[in-house]
């Protein structure tokens, strides 16, 4: 209803008009304010909750969300009667509906909305509404800083960071301008191009449905210090779509080209990665990249070598406890890919790569020759290497052992080659059984089997230092090296890490 109880916000006279006008009746003293609320298709919205306020000198009245409050009559049609010089109407109250703020002025002539004709019952204003079904979507709102001097930046709105790199993101970013501080009025131009999609420019009050087509590969937003209504500051709405139609998002951006010594843009968007058109936001389930996500992110950039924007994203992922991102952390350190190279940094990653626990597996699940735990195993494989050669820790031949023992056929087959060079028989047969592991687990009737784990590389290496290796023992010693094949794999428990 319209809040009678409070005497401060509107007069009893004026209270008993607006209820009178909600029922459709006439002859209240004033100008009636007449508004017809219609959806996205042009239908108008019965029975709909209006919530507006009243402006008194300038200031929105106190308590102004339940200033007036009705419903919409059977055909959408709202009516107000004010005193005051303005009249805001907030929001609606029906939920799946979205609405945007607007402000009626009252004049000689009756109300009017600025630049439009008065307001009448034969012809009342068009209150827009959105209609639609919320999604969760990645939302984020933040402020970049750019150079003026022509560099590129990428920005993904998966997870909301700015790259140094020309690489095409989901949206590349370029200022071109005049170099310095405190200036006030040049030529400058920012250049926006989205990978395998677009930006297309919208005044659309809503924008939460994403257009078909339209987009433009390449966007140039610029002003001439001698143009007339210059800014330092301007706003822009955008839809964007990338990754070639599986991702669309919407953007609001302040653009600040001179801001200190560098340019700025404040950046709200909404970003669907689903694929979906469908740009309505549900702020109750804000839609958050996952690990896997991040992990891909970076991954995607290891393999492009663009090294200084992969590091990010693959800390993010490391920090949410994905060990496939340790691990190519670890080995970004090891070599020097993008960071200066430090061995004893790699081993920590390495370390907190491995430091997952194997939780009841066999060897084809945590273990990692399955999916994600996969890539793990050349963390635990790296860890051997290191203390084998002793690299960034003190050389120490039982804990290469360790970590070889439990990091795939590369590590089963390195004991199998270490023990391989001793004189010792009880050496030689341990040889074997990693050997014959080693064949055994990467042969092709395993690959067919078990999701392509053969390699064939390693399998015909097994195969050739298995023959060598049994030529030094008797028939007998070949048959117990044999019945261990199996026993000698990977123990099935988690190995407990000791940091030097």
């Amino acid at each position: 209803m319209f809040g009678l109880s409070d005497k401060r916000k509107l007069g009893w006279p004026l209270k008993a008009c607006l209820i009178l006008l909600s029922l459709g009746l006439q002859g209240c003293a004033g100008s009636p304010l007449y508004v017809l609320v219609i959806d996205q298709n042009g239908a108008p919205v019965p029975n709909f909750k209006v919530i507006c306020g009243s402006y008194s000198g300038g200031y929105i009245s106190r308590g102004s969300f339940s200033d007036c409050s009705s419903k919409t009559n059977s055909k959408g049609m709202f009516y107000a009667n004010e005193s005051d010089s303005s009249l805001t109407l907030y929001k609606i109250d029906r939920l799946g509906y979205e609405s945007k703020r607007v402000t009626f002025s009252l004049g000689a002539n009756g109300w009017a909305y600025p630049n439009t004709d008065i307001s009448t019952k034969e012809k009342p204003f068009l209150y827009h509404v959105w209609r639609g079904e919320p999604e969760a979507l990645m939302h984020y709102d933040d402020r970049y800083r750019f150079e003026r001097d022509g560099s590129s930046y990428s920005i993904s709105l998966t997870s909301g960071e700015k790259y140094p790199t020309t690489f095409l993101d989901d949206i590349q970013i370029q200022f071109i301008a005049e170099q310095g501080k405190n200036l006030k009025r040049t030529d400058w131009k920012v250049i926006f191009r989205v990978k395998d999609g677009g930006l297309q420019e919208s005044d659309d009050p809503f924008m939460y449905l994403a257009p078909k087509e339209g987009y433009q590969q390449k966007t140039i937003v610029e002003q001439r210090k001698d143009d007339a209504g210059y800014k330092n500051g301007l706003k822009k709405s955008y839809y964007l779509v990338s990754r070639s139609g599986k991702l669309y998002a919407r953007l609001e951006m302040e653009i600040i080209p001179f801001y200190n010594d560098y340019s700025m843009i404040h950046l709200r968007y909404w970003a669907n990665p689903n694929g979906s058109r469908n740009l309505m936001y549900d702020e109750m389930s804000r839609l958050r990249l996952s690990e896997d996500a991040y992990y891909e992110e970076g991954k995607q950039f290891l393999d492009l070598k663009k090294y200084a924007a992969a590091m990010n994203p693959l800390r993010i992922a490391a920090k949410h406890g994905d060990k496939r991102a340790s691990t190519l952390i670890g080995h970004m350190y090891f070599r020097g890919l993008g960071v200066p190279k430090d061995n004893k940094v790699a081993l920590e990653w390495y370390l907190d790569a491995a430091s997952s626990p194997v939780r009841g597996a066999s060897h084809f699940n945590d273990i990692g020759y399955f999916g994600k735990k996969k890539i793990i195993d050349e963390a635990t494989y790296m860890l051997g290497v290191m203390y084998k050669d002793g690299i960034g820790v003190s050389k120490s031949i039982e804990e290469a052992m360790k970590w070889f023992k439990n990091s795939g056929y590369r590590g089963t087959f390195a004991v199998g080659e270490y023990y391989s060079k001793s004189k010792k028989k009880e050496d030689l047969i341990t040889s074997y059984c990693w050997l014959r592991h080693t064949e055994y687990y990467t042969e092709p009737h395993v690959s067919d089997k078990f999701g392509k784990l053969g390699n064939a590389e390693y399998y015909q290496r097994a195969i050739d230092l298995g023959k060598a290796v049994s030529k030094k023992l008797s028939s007998e010693e070949i048959e117990v090296g044999e019945s261990m094949k199996h026993k000698c794999g990977p123990p099935m428990i988690h190995i407990k890490i000791i940091r030097p």
